[in-house]
């Protein structure tokens, strides 16, 4: 194997996660399943946000001790039914969608350990978060 993991056929359009990926290119770069997973964390801190205010958070329905690679599918599904409902206040990036199911195939016959995807769903809840935080401040400061 020539340490390209997965397939893709799509660009992400969002300059920040192509920063991030860019900057950590040895972990990312060729690993189209972990770019994957950073992508659906972005997804799922754009829910948890739209959640702020509930006494619930989907951050519930993640297992921290790790996710195995065969569920990978179930949990895009139940990303994709929450996103549905909060979908009114979420903004959604162009081809997030896309990019997510193309990088994700196969992934369940990949030999990623679970603690492995839940740190890479678990980056791009962050990553997401602090560029939010990021916009937030830039806006309160007239940027």
């Amino acid at each position: 194997m020539d340490g390209k993991k997965g397939n893709t056929v799509t660009e992400i359009q969002n300059e920040d996660y192509i920063k991030f990926i860019e900057a950590h290119q040895v972990i990312y770069g060729k690993n189209f399943h972990r770019q994957g997973l950073f992508l659906l964390g972005t997804v799922i801190n754009s829910i948890v946000y739209a959640q702020r205010n509930k006494s619930s958070s989907f951050m519930k329905k993640l297992n921290f001790s790790g996710i195995p690679a065969r569920r990978i599918n179930r949990l895009v599904g139940e990303v994709q039914n929450f996103y549905q409902i909060y979908k009114k206040d979420i903004y959604e990036e162009y081809g997030i969608w896309g990019n997510i199911m193309d990088r994700l195939q196969g992934i369940e016959e990949s030999s990623m350990k679970p603690e492995e995807i839940v740190f890479y769903i678990l980056s791009g809840i962050s990553y997401a978060n602090y560029i939010g935080i990021k916009k937030g401040m830039e806006k309160k400061e007239g940027k």
